[in-house]
C-alpha cells in the first residue's frame, strides 16, 4: 500500500483529515484525539500492518527519578514529602540498583 493510499484510507475511516510525515523511511501518523487515535490502532490491527505507539502528547505523565537514597529510606515519607511539593504520584516504585537505591514516580 503506498503512503497516499494509506493516509487517505485512514482519514476515510476516522472522518477527519491525519496528519501524516515520512521520518527516516516510516510513515508517522498524528491523530487530534482519542477517538482517532484508536480507530487508526483498530485499522492498523485489521490490516496486520507493523507498528509502534506512541502516548499522545496530551497523556504524557511527569516522569521523576530521585538518586542516592538510602537503602531504609521510608517510601510511605518521601510520598508525603512529594505531596508537600504539591505533587500527587500516580504511581512510586524504588529500584534496587547495585550502587545506590533509585526512586521513580509519575504525577
Amino acid at each position: 500500500m503506498n503512503t497516499p493510499d494509506l493516509i487517505k484510507k485512514i482519514s476515510e475511516k476516522t472522518k477527519s483529515k491525519i496528519l501524516g510525515r515520512i521520518v527516516n523511511g516510516k510513515l508517522k501518523v498524528f491523530p487530534e484525539t482519542p477517538n482517532e487515535h484508536r480507530i487508526i490502532q483498530n485499522f492498523i490491527s485489521v490490516k496486520k500492518l507493523k507498528s509502534h505507539t506512541f502516548e499522545m502528547q496530551n497523556e504524557k505523565m511527569l516522569k521523576v527519578i530521585i538518586r542516592g537514597l538510602p537503602a531504609d529510606y521510608d517510601i510511605k515519607e518521601l510520598i508525603s514529602e512529594i505531596q508537600l511539593q504539591g505533587f500527587n504520584p500516580d504511581h512510586v516504585s524504588v529500584l534496587d540498583t547495585p550502587t545506590t537505591p533509585t526512586c521513580v514516580f509519575q504525577v
